[in-house]
């Protein structure tokens, strides 16, 4: 598929093609020129890409929501104050300095302005140290922004190398963790809901503050865009490792591949439970749970090509 007009539910053109990569969309661009510069920013969520039965005419447009990457959260953040006073809450007459620890220590090291009106538009914008994000994005130690970046997003600044090949790596990971959950032979359907799934494993936010519908919106939403996103690693495990063919569109199977063994587990991030971050520990015990069943699962693959 390629690169389409811009998704206009409604006639709201504050939703976008993630094709467009990095985003040149007006909407987007005109709230990173209120904000100093960053490393790299990404927007995400319900106002920038389509979920079906989300939205209805005349009613408010959904909040926009970005992560920005930025060398420095002290100096950003003193840049911001000085230029954007308005948009902290009482924690900002602390100081930069006490925005950043309390970032990094208390926090996924993402720091939240929200309901932040730029022009007609209501935003939300997280900073995050560019080390931090691309720790995340590696070994999965808040899984925060990994998860969100499991998912489409539309790149507003694109980012460094470095936090490029992150990305790229998260993506791979995701992948590998859900096709070790996932039956043999599955389809693209299911796959799509693990992947969706997978950063909300054990997010206590999806029993109550969560919208309990938003993973099937994810994928109704979303389905050909993230089938472009891991298309990629895709077709790496099937020319380059073989260790999935397809079966026709949509389907895939690793019977009779090379099987998924500890030489493909010893490449997934090094997740450390119970959580090194508060709020971390119940989604990083799920994700360890999840570990020992792909674990269990590559053992009986490996048994069954054995035999």
């Amino acid at each position: 598929m390629g690169t389409g007009s811009v998704t206009e539910p409604h006639h709201t053109p504050y939703l976008f093609d993630p094709d467009a990569q990095p985003s040149t969309n007006p909407v987007l661009c005109e709230v990173l020129s209120h904000l100093p510069a960053t490393s790299a920013a990404f927007g995400y969520g319900s106002g920038v890409f389509h979920q079906p039965g989300l939205y209805s005419p005349g009613l408010t447009k959904p909040m926009l929501d970005f992560i920005l990457a930025v060398p420095d959260p002290v100096e950003w953040h003193a840049r911001n104050l000085a230029r954007n006073r308005g948009h902290y809450s009482c924690i900002g007459s602390l100081g930069a300095s006490t925005i950043s620890r309390a970032a990094e220590g208390l926090g996924a090291g993402v720091y939240f302005n929200t309901l932040v009106p730029i022009g007609d538009q209501l935003v939300k914008y997280g900073v995050i140290r560019e080390s931090e994000l691309e720790r995340d994005l590696t070994q999965w130690n808040s899984l925060y922004c990994a998860g969100r970046l499991q998912k489409p997003v539309a790149w507003v600044t694109a980012p460094p190398p470095g936090l490029h090949a992150a990305a790229a790596r998260n993506l791979a990971s995701a992948l590998l963790v859900c096709r070790l959950l996932l039956p043999p032979t599955f389809g693209q359907p299911d796959l799509l809901h693990a992947l969706c799934a997978l950063s909300y494993r054990g997010d206590v936010r999806m029993g109550w503050a969560e919208d309990g519908a938003k993973l099937e919106r994810l994928v109704a939403g979303q389905g050909p865009a993230l089938g472009r996103l891991y298309a990629p690693a895709l077709r790496r495990a099937i020319e380059e490792e073989g260790t999935l063919r397809a079966l026709g569109p949509g389907v895939w199977t690793s019977e009779r591949c090379e099987p998924l063994g500890a030489r493909h587990l010893q490449a997934l991030p090094e997740v450390r439970g119970p959580g090194r971050r508060a709020g971390g520990g119940m989604i990083m015990r799920a994700l360890l749970t999840a570990y020992g069943l792909c674990r269990a699962n590559a053992r009986q693959m490996e048994l069954w090509h054995a035999h």
